[in-house]
């Protein structure tokens, strides 16, 4: 039995394997990390924030983008959320078809998990020109659907606080004025 968890880092240009002994003998947990995936970050003590893998830096070290920030993080304090190729209707992605050398962006519309393909509306397009069966090596996400959502709240939230603060401001006028 081991005595708490430890960790061995292993990687090549794309992914890291994070290999945690067990307290539990003869189990062995495994997470491999890949460029493109979500993970959950510890940016201080009691801040987390959840973004992309964008780069490995070294065995056990990987660079994030939360968004607004981008962290450079141990990957034993990251928590993986979901892999690169855990593709969702609604994700926008970086997507190419076999016979192109280019990368589009656009939206998943269906994954075929079975066949490891997704149908992409690309930005631009009409409704009717879709990319059928785009496999997933020849797609990147690039937004998960919940962050778009995620970001779509925020900035209704900020009109709405921006909104209340000219109100705020506009009735304080009037009140020094009269």
């Amino acid at each position: 039995m081991g005595s708490g968890p430890s960790s061995v880092f292993r990687g090549d240009g794309r992914n890291i394997e994070q290999r945690h002994s067990s307290n539990i003998e003869g189990i062995d947990d495994t997470i491999t990390f890949d460029i493109g995936d979500t993970v959950k970050v510890n940016v201080d003590a009691d801040v987390t924030r959840e973004g992309f893998i964008v780069e490995r830096l070294s065995d056990n070290k990987v660079r994030v983008d939360c968004g607004e920030l981008i962290v450079n993080a141990l990957t034993d304090k990251c928590t993986l959320i979901a892999k690169a190729t855990d593709f969702e209707v609604g994700d926008k992605v970086s997507a190419r078809t076999d016979d192109s050398f280019l990368y589009y962006v656009g939206k998943v519309l269906k994954v075929d998990k079975e066949n490891k393909t997704i149908d992409v509306l690309m930005d631009g397009d009409t409704d009717d020109d879709i990319e059928y069966d785009i496999k997933f090596e020849n797609a990147r996400i690039l937004m998960r659907r919940r962050a778009l959502v995620q970001s779509r709240w925020r900035r209704a939230f900020m009109v709405v606080q921006a909104a209340r603060r000219f109100v705020r401001a506009f009735n304080d006028k009037e009140e020094v004025s009269a």
